[in-house]
């Protein structure tokens, strides 16, 4: 029987380990998953913070290989929560299409009610106070009273403030070490099977080299800095002015005549104007309409002018709603 030796080992026994997935071999790549082995004597001292850091040598076809404890932990989704907000955001979803849906619905004029209001002005003799009275003012009194303040200089003031701040810089030597890491060969080992093979392994180990060095870095240097400057003290002194108080006949605007009425027939008030009572603006006319379905009332701001007065009450119609709106009358066919 042919005999085993090895270079430095005891023979019989395997001399390297897969940290991957823990195998004892004899092998440089693992061949239950690709993975690079190493030394036993190496592998004694690897930590299983430096596992867990250690990239993953793993062929396209192999499997995921973990240390007890120390494997992925996948968390489970809730499954019932993610059905239960989906279900919940259909139904809204669903909801808010039927609302908003354009559906039709027969509805009858139940109420209809209008306004109108007139603006009226008024030719008034009023009171009034200014700084001067208009051509056609009747003057009435005066007073002196302060139309303004005006700013006279009193004196000058120095305010200072003190600030914490850069007030320049000096040069300090830094002393450190500049440190260079080389791998260094120490010895070789040879391993041989009863097979005749034989393994050269050479053995390297991690050699720092420091070289003291000297920087020169710049400081600022920091002190409080005093900040002056001047400013002009003011005093407000009142200016005093004439002012008067006159009467103006003049057109002022006053409660507008206003209409009302719950049928279709709108009529504005009639204005009769006179020398001191006019009208002063546009008639201001709102009209509404209210459906009855067989579920709510449907409440529909028409045109007053060409829309309104088809609306009689009692009088049914087709409505096209969407929501609580009404977006179309049409007349039964």
């Amino acid at each position: 029987m042919p005999q085993l030796w090895w270079g430095h080992q005891n023979v019989g026994k395997t001399n390297r380990l897969c940290l991957n997935c823990s195998i004892e071999t004899n092998d440089l790549i693992c061949s239950s998953c690709g993975s690079e082995t190493v030394l036993k004597n190496s592998a004694e001292t690897t930590t299983k913070e430096s596992f867990a850091s250690r990239p993953s040598y793993q062929t396209q076809d192999s499997r995921d290989y973990y240390l007890p404890g120390y494997g992925p932990k996948t968390k489970s989704l809730n499954w019932v929560g993610i059905v239960g907000a989906s279900l919940a955001l259909l139904v809204i979803v669903f909801g808010l299409i039927w609302i908003f849906s354009p559906r039709e619905m027969v509805g009858r004029v139940s109420a209809s009610s209008w306004s109108c209001k007139v603006p009226m002005s008024e030719y008034q003799y009023n009171l009034h106070s200014d700084w001067s009275i208009p051509p056609d003012g009747d003057y009435i009194s005066e007073s002196q009273e302060i139309h303004h303040y005006d700013q006279v200089y009193l004196r000058t003031d120095t305010i200072c403030d003190k600030n914490w701040e850069v007030v320049g810089s000096h040069n300090e030597i830094v002393k450190g070490e500049d440190c260079n890491t080389e791998s260094v060969y120490v010895d070789t080992n040879t391993f041989c099977y009863d097979d005749g093979t034989c393994d050269v392994i050479d053995n390297y180990k991690d050699v720092t080299t420091c070289v003291p060095t000297t920087d020169i870095v710049p400081i600022d240097d920091w002190d409080w800095v005093e900040h002056c400057e001047d400013e002009k003290i003011f005093l407000p002194v009142p200016n005093y002015q004439t002012m008067y108080k006159y009467n103006i006949w003049e057109w002022v605007s006053i409660n507008p005549l206003e209409s009302t009425g719950v049928d279709n027939n709108i009529v504005c008030p009639a204005v009769t104007e006179t020398e001191t009572l006019r009208q002063s603006g546009n008639q201001e006319i709102h009209c509404k309409t209210e459906f009855l379905t067989d579920k709510r009332i449907y409440s529909y701001f028409p045109d007053c002018t060409t829309e309104f007065p088809m609306y009689k009450n009692g009088s049914e119609w087709n409505l096209t709603l969407s929501g609580s709106s009404i977006k179309l009358i049409e007349p039964l066919q």
